[in-house]
């Protein structure tokens, strides 16, 4: 087994184990995908430097950030994130207010991205809209 292999399995192993310590429950509805259904995602945020009209820069949050197991994903018929999928938190998830939480990509940015080098984890960026 070469190095490669030996890290590869060892993001496996942590990605396996935030998903059991810290993981929440979320459906994910993607348009068009019969398949949609619960998924373990882990909650985080990320923040931008934007700049305005006049090149005043700031730093803003996204409203929700979830890491989701690329795996997870295509066994729910999502291969990839798409802008306008719907992330719901279920059960006892913090997030959990009734709201839903909208695949959007902050200004200059992708909506997701992968979190770690072997794509494995990916970092799905939110917006808040029920």
């Amino acid at each position: 087994m070469s190095v490669s292999d030996l890290l590869q399995a060892a993001q496996q192993r942590l990605a396996d184990r935030l998903k059991a310590l810290v993981g929440q429950p979320f459906t994910y509805t993607q348009a068009g995908v019969v398949s949609n259904g619960r998924v373990t995602g882990i909650i985080g945020r990320t923040a931008f430097r934007t700049s305005d009209a006049r090149g005043v820069s700031r730093l803003e949050w996204d409203d929700a950030d979830v890491l989701m197991e690329a795996a997870d994903l295509v066994a729910l018929g999502v291969a990839k994130p798409v802008k306008g999928d719907v992330i719901t938190p279920t059960g006892t998830n913090p997030l959990n207010d009734g709201r839903a939480y909208e695949v959007q990509a902050p200004p200059g940015e992708q909506h997701y991205r992968p979190s770690d080098p072997y794509g494995i984890l990916l970092r799905i960026h939110t917006k808040r809209v029920t």
